[in-house]
């Protein structure tokens, strides 16, 4: 085995909502095997559990992780007024180092806090993808689609996102989505585009 868990209080979030008291969980090949009072064997590593809660990971269903650097930024106003004289010019002039940025930088804060798994939506995601993939988190991602400058911006972003659908459909950490943005900001072309690269590769939207 390589890790097991001692004396942990172990919620399993299962539908009897059962909490083990005094419980030990062996890992091996990351893989929980065995849960329960005493793990028979040796381990290369053992954790003392005593006083700490062992559960599944959390999972972060609504994200813009390389926002993590615009924490603040003019929070205080109204929706519209914040995203088109705040956050839009700004993030029109983010750099790829910028996401790799916020990206680990909101990475690291979800695995610390006990998140294993997110969702998220944003420019670059080739980016966050290699920042994922290094880490060893998991994530479902998705370029975001709009077109509130017209054919030209939803031919781009189209191309993007099968771009990243491409790039990311075989790894084993990362689910790619197709992102239509907003109802304010995707018209019936794009949605209807949207399907047909649905049903070509077989993701979810």
């Amino acid at each position: 085995m390589d890790i097991v868990i001692e004396g942990a209080t172990v919620a399993c979030v299962d539908p009897r909502g059962r909490v083990l008291k005094d419980c030990s969980i062996a890992i091996d090949d990351g893989r929980i095997i065995e849960i329960g009072g005493k793990i028979k064997g040796e381990a290369e590593h053992v954790i003392d559990g005593r006083g700490r809660l062992a559960m599944p990971g959390l999972v972060n269903c609504h994200t813009h992780l390389p926002m993590t650097l615009l924490r603040g930024v003019a929070d205080d106003l109204s929706l519209m007024t914040w995203l088109e004289d705040h956050i839009w010019p700004i993030e029109a002039n983010l750099s790829e180092s910028h996401i790799r940025a916020g990206s680990n930088l909101g990475i690291a804060e979800m695995i610390q806090s006990g998140t294993t798994c997110f969702s998220d939506m944003y420019w670059h995601m080739e980016v966050v993808g290699e920042c994922v993939e290094k880490t060893g988190i998991r994530a479902a991602l998705s370029t975001p689609l709009l077109d509130v400058k017209g054919p030209d911006q939803r031919g781009k972003l189209l191309r993007d996102g099968e771009d990243m659908i491409k790039r990311f459909k075989a790894s084993d950490r990362i689910t790619p989505f197709l992102g239509p943005h907003a109802p304010y900001t995707c018209s019936e072309e794009l949605l209807m585009a949207v399907k047909d690269l649905q049903d070509k590769h077989d993701v979810g939207v």
